[in-house]
């Protein structure tokens, strides 16, 4: 009697598990932000992809709105940043079985950051669908190729403006891109908070001694507002880049935000 009581609770959780699984498809994964969003729909080849925060809201400092909560509480798997860690509370209060995946892949803007979040996000996605990790690494490698396609393309041109030597100072979410182009960044910034009297100081006299050419500033977020306070001394070109695609088109979002911000550099180098 107590061996068929066993069977049957095993059999009872082995149930409710597969249920569970049966139930996490692709379009149950809610994004923390748009580049996010653009890994897993290069990775799975879908476009039913969600994204929490819009790519022109400063995902550091966001506020859930009315709206989210639907796409939170239908969700069953989020993958987010570490700096969004600050919303998991709120959250969680929305939707308490949802597992929560943190992507520490940096510098998702450049090639070879994309790259590692591919990878990363990858391994996250064939663990929870064991049986689609053909397809998701043929998806990758093909998402890869393009991007190494794409950077030997524009080899010549990146030689170009590394050849100029042209210094910058730069908003510290466009540091990698800005040197991935070929720029030589001079030292970065975060918000209006970070800056010290003494420090902003000292940068903006190391930055006249030094010749820089241009301000390179992050379209979301507080850091324009810093660009703004270095150019009311330094009044230089400030070139705004961006860090989260807009959705749009078919092909991965990643080429739509790298082709922008390289063009954004490209038209003011003379």
């Amino acid at each position: 009697m107590n061996s068929m009581k066993k069977i049957l609770f095993l059999s009872l959780i082995i149930f409710c598990f597969t249920g569970c699984v049966d139930r996490i498809t692709e379009d149950k994964i809610l994004c923390g932000t748009s580049i996010i969003s653009s890994l897993v729909r290069d990775i799975t080849g879908e476009n039913n992809t969600k994204t929490l925060i819009p790519h022109l809201a400063c995902p550091g400092t966001y506020d859930l709105k009315p709206d989210d909560a639907k796409k939170i509480s239908t969700a069953k798997i989020l993958i987010i940043h570490p700096f969004q860690k600050y919303l998991v509370d709120k959250i969680i209060k929305i939707n308490k079985n949802l597992k929560i995946i943190y992507i520490s892949s940096s510098d998702l803007n450049t090639p070879g950051g994309y790259i590692s979040g591919l990878n990363e996000i990858y391994n996250f996605l064939i663990q929870i669908f064991p049986d689609k990790k053909e397809q998701y690494n043929k998806n990758m490698n093909n998402i890869i190729s393009k991007i190494k396609e794409k950077i030997a393309e524009d080899t010549m041109l990146i030689k170009e403006i590394k050849d100029k030597k042209i210094k910058v100072i730069s908003s510290i979410h466009q540091k990698a891109f800005c040197e991935y182009a070929g720029l030589t960044v001079l030292f970065t910034f975060a918000g209006p908070d970070s800056l010290q009297p003494q420090d902003l100081t000292n940068m903006i006299k190391t930055a006249k001694k030094e010749k820089v050419k241009f301000i390179i500033s992050n379209l979301t977020g507080d850091n324009d507002i810093s660009a703004d306070i270095f150019n009311k001394e330094l009044k230089v070109k400030k070139i705004t880049l961006m860090y989260f695609p807009p959705e749009e088109g078919v092909d991965s979002y990643f080429f739509s935000l790298y082709s922008y911000n390289l063009e954004q550099i490209k038209s003011e180098i003379k």
